[in-house]
């Protein structure tokens, strides 16, 4: 209460500054509730979509950046210089034209696994991305391998692993760009076939995120779900 109240006359003794102010994100997180209903049809809950939505967004809070969450319905004529699409499995077709236009006009876009792994009618779309973007993007995703994570049972040991195994327990990421670092791998890990793309990550040697210019502007693939 005593950090409340202080909070509360500092923002009063500076109110004639910022009483008018009204903040302008330039990023935007795209939300398709159809996703996270398709995720509990799935599971029974929606963690992994809440989890991928909450570590962006704490990634963006973490830069001191303003944030606006917006429909596919808000995607025609924005103003937003980066778009990020977590746990889209989803690809409606409309949607996908929508980011497709987005990137060619000088944004930025960061999608990840299973991006349009459905269509609208929930059925497998042939090519991930789908609706030809994967020429668009110059990637195609591989067989998603799935992570092995803590829970009701004990995650194996690695030593006791043969080594083609492995990698459900220690999947990472090896990026080369924008930094090199290393990411451990949650949830999902996808190779990905790459055609026109440039590999930005590697799990030893299989490509695990890719990037292109597209148009004015950028898209970026990645495991980070």
């Amino acid at each position: 209460m005593l950090e409340a109240a202080e909070d509360h006359r500092l923002i009063q003794s500076q109110w004639d500054i910022i009483k008018d102010y009204r903040p302008k994100p330039e990023v935007a997180i795209l939300v398709d509730i159809d996703n996270a209903l398709l995720t509990f049809a799935m599971s029974g809950q929606e963690d992994a979509s809440v989890d991928s939505f909450r570590g962006y967004y704490k990634a963006l809070w973490n830069c001191d950046l303003a944030v606006d969450f917006i429909e596919p319905k808000n995607l025609i004529n924005n103003r937003y210089r980066v778009i990020i699409v977590p746990w889209h499995l989803i690809g409606k077709k409309e949607t996908c034209e929508q980011l497709r236009q987005f990137v060619e006009a000088g944004g930025t876009l960061l999608i990840e696994t299973g991006f349009g792994t459905y269509d609208e009618h929930m059925i497998f779309n042939p090519a991930v991305p789908p609706f030809g973007l994967t020429d668009v993007f110059g990637y195609r995703e591989g067989e998603v391998l799935y992570m092995e994570t803590t829970g009701h049972q004990a995650t194996p040991k690695m030593e006791d692993l043969p080594a083609s195994e492995r990698i459900y327990v220690d999947g990472h990421l090896d990026f080369s760009e924008p930094l090199a670092i290393r990411v451990k791998a949650h949830t999902f890990l996808t190779p990905l076939i790459i055609g026109s793309a440039t590999v930005i990550a590697k799990y030893e040697s299989t490509p695990v995120a890719a990037m292109k210019k597209v148009g004015r502007g950028q898209v970026f693939y990645s495991e980070l779900t």
